[in-house]
């Protein structure tokens, strides 16, 4: 049940869920992977089935160097099984980011102190805070939730890379995020849970995504939840699976969190981005049911806005909400002369997609604590924020609607309007 292989960019090595529809149906389907001769030379062990949804196990096998699990074996034999596929924020197609931030100055218009009182609470989920960034002390954490980042310079630069790096792109996100939040609706409490990722390469998984939302049913539910991540479009047969592969472990987690909303009877609204590869098929967990789905606009010439050629969802009808995912402001980290890799892929600046994605400089970048960064992971804060702000004004969600008008066309939205903090 395991084969020769390398690393799949859509899964975690070595590892494998189990889920079920009850925790004692869980709990038989770990017992009889865990007794199946067969697949006892595979070495599985359970981890930390207390932190994740109660219906779903992790399993971690003991695996030789170059080794991967044969997934379509194992699920054969076992057919409630699934990969713990890869979850990556969204400002990468895939594994690689579609832009790198630009350098920009403060916003005009800051938000005031954030206001201890607050009653409507928004939760992001992503990479932790970045201490010393503006903003940062108007933004909760928890004491694991927060990072002192330093980023290593040699030869007079300061080096921010993709993966299996001192410092990733991604340990950027999540403050990004955040502080776009903060900016848009500085009435709402704003709480950053900070992700971790296991193997050091500035992604995530879905079991760890789970067990984060999991952690939220703990206490006092937040009114909304701010999912700026994705994973997907995932291929399925390439791994000897189906087209329908999905995180099952955030899947769970989400109908676990809803049950428990519904139960107390409090407002429970996710909202995530819809992905960056320019297609129509929408990323996990913006594709989950119950999920709201947030796409990337552009403007036309005059401010008119229009879906961006590169936001997922063009073309289909999943998509919930549209916001302007180009050159949003945001806070980041305060270094100078800092260098990212080379974008080199053809998918990222192709031609159809230049009028809606800035081309990045990647060296000798000077940041003071501001930057412009484009991506679904940036349109799905302005909604955060801006149901959010119908809760905290007792109105309809249906104004959200109209002002982000989800049915898309070529030529702009029937009284699509947008206010955010966008780059000149």
């Amino acid at each position: 049940m395991a084969r020769q292989g390398h690393r799949h960019h859509d899964y975690v090595p070595g590892q494998i869920l189990v889920a079920g529809q009850t925790k004692a149906e869980r709990d038989r389907l770990v017992k009889a992977l865990l007794d199946d001769e067969q697949l006892k030379p595979l070495g599985f062990t359970l981890q930390q089935s207390d932190r994740g949804p109660d219906t779903v196990a992790l399993l971690k096998a003991d695996l030789e160097v170059g080794q991967e699990l044969d997934f379509a074996a194992i699920r054969h034999r076992h057919s409630h099984t699934s990969p713990n596929y890869v979850i990556t924020p969204m400002v990468h197609a895939k594994v690689l980011p579609i832009n790198y931030p630009r350098p920009t100055s403060a916003p005009a218009n800051l938000p005031p102190a954030a206001d201890e009182e607050a009653e409507v609470t928004v939760v992001v989920i992503d990479s932790p805070k970045i201490d010393g960034t503006p903003l940062a002390d108007q933004i909760e954490t928890d004491d694991g939730d927060h990072v002192h980042l330093e980023v290593d310079v040699a030869d007079g630069h300061a080096s921010i890379g993709h993966r299996h790096d001192a410092v990733h792109l991604s340990d950027l996100h999540g403050t990004f995020v955040a502080s776009i939040i903060r900016q848009r609706e500085p009435r709402a409490k704003v709480r950053l849970h900070g992700l971790q990722n296991s193997d050091d390469d500035g992604f995530y998984s879905d079991w760890e995504l789970a067990c984060q939302l999991v952690k939220l049913g703990q206490g006092e539910l937040p009114q909304v939840v701010n999912l700026s991540l994705g994973a997907g479009p995932i291929d399925g047969p390439a791994i000897g699976l189906g087209d329908d592969e999905k995180p099952r472990a955030t899947e769970h987690a989400l109908k676990q969190l809803r049950d428990l909303a519904d139960e107390r009877g409090e407002p429970f609204h996710v909202v995530a981005a819809a992905g960056n590869e320019g297609i129509p098929q929408l990323v996990y967990p913006a594709a989950f049911d119950g999920v709201y789905a947030v796409g990337a606009q552009s403007s036309l010439a005059g401010g008119r806005p229009r879906p961006a050629r590169w936001s997922n969802g063009i073309g289909y009808d999943g998509v919930d909400y549209w916001a302007p995912g180009v050159s949003l402001i945001g806070a980041t980290i305060f270094q100078h002369a800092v260098s990212f890799p080379p974008i080199d892929t053809p998918a990222v600046y192709a031609p159809e997609f230049a009028d809606d994605l800035p081309m990045a400089q990647n060296e000798n970048l000077d940041f003071d604590g501001w930057a412009c960064w484009d991506g679904t992971s940036f349109a799905t804060p302005v909604i955060a924020a801006r149901i959010a702000k119908a809760i905290i004004d007792d109105e309809p969600l249906d104004n959200v609607a109209r002002d982000f008008g989800s049915r898309v066309n070529t030529t702009g939205f029937p009284g699509g309007t947008f206010e955010a903090p966008l780059c000149g």
